[in-house]
């Protein structure tokens, strides 16, 4: 679906304006590039306490661990398929000691307002339950860590239309050691994400991770008519259109597009 011009195009574009991240992303995920090279640079996001920060999440600067830049590099992990190892280690150890009686996440804001970041990141970003759907799908955490999570699960509820930021809800649902409890939960929010996807079309939310672990539970039909509108926002200059004033984003959303594509065969 996606031409080679197209992916030539789009690696120009994140080799031009992307991380050194993103383009040993690239690399590995295109051209036989190393996971561990990989791995070294997203390491360097990783503070000693093991949470991660230093922007790893552009929006947020200050180089203090957030449950944010965690999730993200939780995303990273996922699909790298790291789930064991020191980085790994020291990581669930701090989302375990950040997290508070209530399931939520300990939001270190006046080191995030010393540097520069988005307004919306003022407040708890809700990560919490994301990161313990993560550690649920790779057999980790403890049991009096998810008991929390369950509270937060609790708090928040099911809401009767799926926003695009409720992804965590899925990831907890999904892979949390209760899902079995939670069935008829996730599956309310199952049915919620067609509708989703139309209302947020311009974000294309079903090829930016962690919004695209959401493909497993889509029918085929809908997955490429999603592909289809994500492509025909790619631009003349390789990289995909996206709905911010954040040009920063544009790079990195590219590359979280292609990777997409490939996992579903959706390239040449």
């Amino acid at each position: 679906m996606l031409t080679d011009k197209q992916l030539a195009d789009a690696k120009q574009f994140i080799f031009r304006h992307g991380r050194l991240l993103d383009r040993k992303y690239f690399l590995f995920h295109f051209e036989n590039g190393s996971r561990q090279a990989v791995l070294d640079v997203l390491g360097c996001y990783q503070n000693n306490d093991g949470g991660f920060g230093h922007g790893l999440e552009p929006d947020v600067m200050c180089p203090a661990s957030t449950a944010i830049c965690t999730e993200v590099a939780m995303a990273y992990l996922d699909d790298l398929g790291i789930v064991e190892g020191k980085i790994v280690d020291d990581m669930e150890n701090w989302i375990i000691a950040t997290q508070q009686r209530d399931g939520s996440m300990l939001h270190p804001k006046s080191d995030l307002v010393a540097y520069p970041h988005g307004p919306w990141w003022e407040n708890d970003s809700g990560s919490g339950l994301a990161l313990a759907g993560f550690l649920g799908k790779w057999g980790r955490g403890t049991p009096e860590f998810f008991a929390q999570s369950e509270q937060a699960l609790a708090t928040r509820g099911i809401p009767d239309e799926l926003g695009k930021y409720d992804y965590p809800l899925y990831m907890y649902l999904r892979h949390s050691p209760g899902a079995e409890d939670h069935r008829d939960a996730l599956t309310r929010v199952r049915e919620m994400i067609p509708a989703m996807l139309d209302k947020f079309a311009p974000h294309h939310p079903l090829f930016v991770f962690p919004y695209r672990w959401y493909s497993a539970d889509l029918d085929r039909d809908l997955v490429e008519r999603q592909a289809r509108a994500a492509i025909a926002d790619l631009q003349e200059d390789g990289g995909l259109m996206i709905p911010y004033d954040l040009p920063w984003w544009r790079p990195i959303w590219t590359l979280q597009l292609l990777v997409s594509l490939k996992s579903h065969g959706l390239i040449g």
